[in-house]
């Protein structure tokens, strides 16, 4: 029987040094016994002149039972029998070279110390095939042959051509090998596998619970019996574990950890396990297949987001008007108070202005109403108002509440809109626990349910460009950021969603809505940003910047004497407007957009387009879920490598969609 261990985790298994494999088996259970001779064995010391052919393109390659494109070979013997272990040597066009030195060392891994080859080098023949015999020692004294050895094998004063591997299984007669193929399904990295044979009335279920728990197998049933270490080579591909020794009937649950050496830390990135292998029989090696799937990251963290949308698409015609309306006043304040009526002096078509929203609102006396079209439709009566308004932006130049640019109307609208369409969102995703597990076709896959995951938008960050042309940083000069709450939307906005996540590399973040009201954050921003940036800090509203601008009592002095009926009509007209432009400017624009609801605005990835993660290139001491991988950051902030958003807005509230926005978004660990 083979031995069975005890003593401590995983750290101590590899410090006794069980069993250590580098292979790949190309035929396990096949072993190379029948001994030949070859007539070129060098035991003297008249090294050959190196072969004129013999340079930095040529290859080594393994020959006989194993397979020629694999750097290792895994090899089963038993005592008492002698083996040959073979090489070709090739050039670049894969002729072979005659007449190379090759040399072949033994190093005993775990036992073996009674192997030992006929010879420690061999020339070439005209085959490019050099041969050493391998003799596994006495079968009287099996306790010294058993065990691991390895083989290699390299041409001799010359580095440029690659070196090869033979690991070699020695088992009594009357015993076998266990070889375990480990085949990685996920997207991984790994530099090496452990391989362990665990006590076969550990089952799988059992033997991963306990890892995932706890980071190392199961401790009290017993210990890992055996522990083999094999690399992973360059194209991915895994040696084969072998555990020689292994007695008629014995059988073991077989596991593999996957490991990645990052700087100083080796990180846990696979693992998998097989407990319906097959028992020794009569002395046959049995070839256990253990697929290895990715661990699914460590998640219970915050992540800082940024999210970009473009609402170019989303701007409902109730909005636009509004920016026009405004972006009306750096040219005109009589137009943006009164409009330009259809017909009247230079306006052609017309224009909307404070006064048509006054109207659609209802909140004016019917006779302020007649009031004010009586004046608007007379042409002398609309220019001696226009007049005395328009004057307003020279006047407040002049006193310095107006900026040079706010006179600039393409600036104002452009600024306006591009505040609106393109706005940035510094957000937080929140996960209160790790996802559940499933394995699916090799792949596995966490799903995290709306009760643990969820994001917060923290600030709203908008573009104004206005003032910074001479800042020194007009980036960063632009960008302004404002509390999420600070817009008259919600005391927060958030958004809980059901995710799936995609071994280690891909997650899923399902359509979900956010407590966001479109149209309080719409003309929040222009009273909350907009006009403070185009006046001052005290102008928050529509109603603040008539009362900075317009004296009623000046336009009433305009047309009459105070005491005039006229006078009384303009005073009355002015007061009205200026007491209730917010409140109609809100009530035009919620019409078209809903006040309350919770689920006009929606977003998730695309499923054809799986938002990427990324771990970190640095590990660090105990990091958060050690030994096993964590994601430090979603997407890439380079434009291409960002995640993607899909927004749905409706804005009626009728269930339909009315715009879809595209967003992007990406993030890191604070």
């Amino acid at each position: 029987m083979i031995q069975r261990l005890t003593g401590g985790h995983l750290t101590t298994l590899v410090a006794l040094g069980l069993v250590f494999t580098l292979g790949c088996a190309d035929d396990p259970g096949e072993t190379t016994n029948t001994p030949q001779q070859n007539n070129n064995t060098h035991q003297n010391n008249s090294d050959p002149d190196p072969p004129e052919d013999l340079d930095e393109n040529s290859e080594l390659l393994h020959y006989g039972n194993c397979d020629a494109g694999e750097q290792t070979c895994t090899v089963t013997t038993t005592v008492g029998v002698q083996t040959n272990l073979s090489v070709q040597l090739v050039n670049a066009d894969g002729d072979p070279i005659e007449g190379a030195m090759i040399g072949f060392q033994l190093d005993a891994i775990n036992g073996g110390e009674a192997a030992a080859l006929t010879a420690s080098s061999a020339i070439t023949d005209d085959n490019g095939v050099a041969t050493t015999e391998l003799h596994t020692g006495d079968e009287e004294q099996p306790q010294d042959a058993m065990g691991t050895i390895e083989v290699t094998a390299n041409v001799l004063d010359d580095d440029d051509v690659n070196d090869l591997l033979f690991t070699v299984g020695i088992s009594p007669k009357n015993a076998a090998a266990y070889i375990i193929e480990f085949d990685h399904l996920g997207e991984s990295k790994p530099d090496y596998v452990q391989g362990f044979l665990l006590d076969p009335d550990v089952d799988c279920d059992e033997a991963v619970s306990h890892y995932l728990e706890n980071s190392f197998w199961p401790s009290d049933a017993p210990l890992p019996l055996a522990l083999a270490v094999v690399p992973v080579m360059g194209d991915g591909s895994i040696g084969d574990a072998m555990y020689p020794q292994v007695e008629n009937n014995d059988k073991f649950t077989v596991v593999g950890v996957a490991e990645r050496e990052v700087g100083t830390e080796d990180v846990h990135v696979a693992y998998g396990c097989n407990d319906d292998a097959d028992p020794v029989q009569d002395g046959v090696n049995v070839t256990v297949e253990v697929p290895l799937v990715d661990h699914l990251p460590h998640f219970e963290r915050d992540y800082k987001i940024r999210h970009e949308f473009d609402l170019t698409a989303a701007m409902p015609e109730s909005v636009q008007t509004i920016i026009d309306i405004i972006s009306t006043l750096a040219d005109s304040p009589a137009e943006f108070i009164l409009g330009c009526p259809e017909g009247v002096g230079d306006c052609g078509d017309g224009t909307m202005g404070l006064v048509d929203l006054l109207f659609e609102s209802e909140t004016l006396d019917s006779s302020i109403i007649d009031d004010i079209e009586d004046l608007r439709n007379n042409s002398t009566l609309y220019n001696m108002a226009k007049d005395f308004l328009d004057g307003l932006i020279e006047e407040h130049l002049l006193e310095g509440l107006l900026p040079e640019w706010a006179t600039d109307a393409i600036n104002v609208a452009g600024d306006i809109t591009d505040m609106l369409q393109g706005f940035e969102v510094d957000g937080t995703f929140v996960f209160t626990e790790q996802p559940e597990l499933e394995v699916n076709d090799g792949v596995a896959i966490g799903t995290f349910s709306s009760d643990v995951a969820y994001q917060r938008w923290d600030d709203i960050l908008f573009q104004w460009s206005g003032p910074c042309d001479n800042a020194a940083d007009p980036d960063e000069c632009a960008e302004i950021a404002v509390g999420a709450g600070d817009l008259g939307t919600t005391d927060a906005i958030i958004g809980d969603f059901n995710a799936t996540v995609y071994g280690s590399t891909y997650i899923e973040i399902e359509q979900h809505p956010l407590t966001l009201n479109y149209g309080s954050l719409l003309i929040g921003a222009i009273e909350q940003i907009a006009l403070p940036l185009i006046f001052d800090e005290s102008v928050t509203s529509i109603t603040d910047m008539l009362h900075e601008l317009v004296s009623c009592s000046g336009l009433a002095d305009t047309f009459s004497d105070e005491g005039d009926g006229l006078h009384t009509s303009v005073m009355n007209m002015c007061t009205q407007l200026l007491n209730n432009a917010t409140e109609a400017v809100y009530d035009y624009v919620e019409s078209s957009l809903v006040a309350e609801s919770d689920d006009h605005f929606r977003l998730g990835t695309p499923l054809e387009a799986h938002c990427t993660m990324q771990q970190p290139e640095i590990y660090t001491d105990s990091w958060p879920g050690a030994p096993f991988p964590y994601i430090e950051s979603f997407g890439q902030s380079e434009e291409d490598g960002r995640c993607v958003w899909d927004t749905e807005i409706d804005f009626s509230g009728d269930g339909d969609v009315d715009a879809e926005v595209p967003g992007q978004f990406d993030g890191k660990l604070p």
